[in-house]
């Protein structure tokens, strides 16, 4: 059953933030937040949407940020 997700509390993404690896990029673009990331993974992850469908705006990231993150994530 699809549930709904409005994105991490301070409190989630205190707890959150130190278990991930840090994102530095030598040249190019500064990666997207790791919070807006996970927000944007935690929503498809809870109500079960497309990658096409992720919301938009400022506390979540662009689908292709949150795809190409994942894949980093889950190579470490």
């Amino acid at each position: 059953m699809p549930g709904k997700f409005n994105g991490l509390t301070d409190s989630e993404w205190e707890l959150l933030r130190r278990l991930l690896p840090d994102e530095k990029n030598a040249t190019g673009r500064p990666p997207s937040e790791a919070r807006s990331v996970l927000n944007t993974i935690f929503y498809l992850l809870i109500t079960g949407c497309r990658w096409c469908d992720v919301p938009v705006g400022k506390k979540w990231a662009k689908k292709s940020s949150a795809h190409r993150r994942l894949g980093k994530w889950q190579k470490c």
